[in-house]
């Protein structure tokens, strides 16, 4: 929910701002941020089963595997 704040309220900073403020791309960042933020989110809640990938420090849970949203 808070992601859908940030998101919201920075769109509407966007659509007040003029097209060449130099706060619109630092504005287009946040916006583009916590959409991810959202995605990881979605992702993390809905883990099913944990599905693990080798990193250099050893072995981490890979979200993308383990949601159910991939479960296709």
């Amino acid at each position: 929910m808070t992601g859908q704040v940030i998101s919201g309220l920075s769109e509407l900073m966007l659509m007040a701002a003029a097209s060449n403020d130099p706060i619109c791309a630092k504005l287009l960042k946040i916006k583009e941020q916590s959409n991810r933020l959202r995605h990881i989110t979605r992702n993390v809640m809905s883990i099913t089963a944990y599905e693990t990938r080798d990193y250099v420090s050893g072995r981490k849970v890979d979200i993308y595997k383990s949601s159910k949203e991939n479960d296709t």
